[in-house]
């Protein structure tokens, strides 16, 4: 099977903040099924290596710079946004405050995400990678960094108290480097909301964050997981801006070393049902936010983060359709107008599988939503019956992409199909004996001359009267036979 790749994420956000390029970089975990350079503590690979990205798949940060999305933190110490003192991974009404964030090693100043759909020759259907890592100000030995994927964006966007909105599935993301190590432990934990206390990890009570996966164990050893892997920069670096700057040039903001770690997850296997071979149900993350950690212990002090980013990733995505019909008005000038009672089928093209059936509404518009994508995500909209007085349209093509909504908007918005239908009219031909009933008889045979559209069909004369029915816009010749 050939490789393919569909990115998930594909917007920048227009913030001017760097990417980065590490000096110096320990060595890296491979990861299954995997080409991108996310456990080497590095943003760059090779100068010569970004012509190759077409051919070989991702390599580094600087390769996928314009399909990475980048959130700052605020820049002033004095206006920076940081949790209150005693604030919990297990809180979920948090005190924000505004002001310089001790200790340094805590204070963040970006976060990068990515993704990535990959099919290869070894599986039989499409891995999802997420790629996320992190800069901070001051080095000071360990880091301990947390990644929040909400299905609902949480407020933390001003001071005060406030609720974190959770929601039962969402993740976190631990990422934790202790000094003098080559490599970071990663695990995933998910936000628990039913059951019993004993699936927390750490709190006595839910709600709370419990299921804890090992991803990545730096401390046993680790070298190779099918789950993640991670890195962090072990040299000095330059900070390059997402522009158009050479690779490995030096333009930007030097930089230390130990402050900008990264990872990749393989979702397929940390969420096996919505991203995994059989995803059996639809599931999405709208925001994804980055906080850090005084210690490596999962109950320390939770410091600084950085305000939630909106994303679109999702294992479902949306199809709209929209029902028109041609008409005339009294003038003979064309218009368009939304038609309401169109019957329309969704159908998986791979598996044939019949995915829903709807209605056009009053606005002329029907959106099928949730659709469940698999490896393959084209499906086929039918025309099952067109509305009273028009013509069914022929069936159309389309894929769907993951991320997608009918109320998204933007690069979640859905995908857009435009029937038009033809409308239609029925003739009439009678006749009638003057010298009496069944002096003569009479045959009729109507047929569309030639040019655009479909014939009545009609080979013989039936007896007349005759009405021909439902026929489509054109020029038609009816035949009257008089037999006396």
């Amino acid at each position: 099977m050939e490789r393919r790749r569909s990115f998930l994420w594909v917007t920048a956000v227009a913030i001017a903040v760097g990417l980065l390029f590490a000096i110096t970089s320990p060595g890296r975990a491979d990861l299954a099924e995997n080409e991108f350079n996310s456990g080497n503590g590095e943003t760059w690979n090779d100068p010569n290596s970004a012509s190759q990205y077409y051919t070989e798949g991702w390599r580094d940060w600087e390769d996928i710079k314009n399909l990475v999305t980048v959130k700052s933190d605020i820049a002033d110490r004095a206006t920076d946004d940081s949790f209150g003192q005693g604030t919990k991974e297990d809180n979920s009404t948090v005190s924000v405050g505004l002001g310089s964030i001790p200790p340094n090693k805590s204070d963040l100043t970006n976060f990068y995400i990515a993704s990535e759909q990959r099919d290869t020759t070894e599986t039989d259907y499409a891995h999802t990678f997420l790629y996320l890592a992190w800069t901070r100000t001051n080095a000071l030995g360990s880091a301990n960094m947390d990644f929040e994927l909400n299905q609902v964006q949480p407020n933390l966007s001003a001071a005060g108290s406030t609720t974190i909105s959770r929601t039962a599935g969402d993740v976190l993301i631990t990422y934790d480097f202790d000094r003098g190590g080559k490599s970071p432990s990663i695990a995933a934990l998910f936000w628990v909301t039913s059951g019993t206390a004993s699936r927390c990890y750490a709190g006595n009570r839910l709600p709370c964050w419990g299921d804890r996966m090992v991803l990545l164990d730096a401390n046993a050893g680790l070298q190779e997981s099918e789950v993640a892997e991670g890195g962090i920069a072990q040299g000095a670096f330059y900070d390059n801006v997402l522009t158009a700057n050479a690779q490995g040039s030096d333009a930007g903001t030097y930089r230390a070393a130990l402050t900008f770690g990264e990872m990749a997850v393989d979702l397929s296997v940390v969420l096996p049902n919505a991203f995994g071979q059989n995803p059996t149900k639809c599931s999405g993350i709208s925001s994804i936010f980055l906080k850090s950690r005084s210690s490596s212990s999962f109950t320390a002090e939770l410091k600084d983060f950085i305000a939630p980013q909106t994303v679109s990733f999702s294992n479902c995505g949306a199809v709209k359709v929209v029902k028109q019909g041609k008409d005339k008005t009294a003038t003979e000038t064309e218009f368009v107008r939304n038609l309401q009672g169109a019957t329309f089928r969704l159908t998986h093209d791979a598996t044939a599988n019949v995915i829903d059936t709807k209605t056009t509404d009053s606005t002329g518009s029907v959106c099928f939503d949730n659709i469940l994508l698999n490896t393959e995500r084209v499906f086929t909209v039918t025309e099952l019956s067109a509305p009273t007085g028009y013509a069914d349209s022929p069936p159309q093509q389309v894929t769907v992409e993951p991320g997608t909504s009918c109320s998204g908007t933007g690069a979640g918005a859905p995908a857009v199909l435009t029937f038009v239908d033809e409308p239609l009219t029925t003739i009439t031909v009678g006749t009638t004996s003057l010298a009496g009933a069944g002096v003569t008889t009479s045959s009729v045979q109507c047929s569309k001359n030639a040019g655009p559209g479909t014939d009545t069909g009609e080979t013989t004369a039936v007896a007349a009267p005759h009405t021909t029915i439902a026929l489509q816009p054109g020029t038609y010749t009816c035949t009257v036979v008089i037999d006396p």
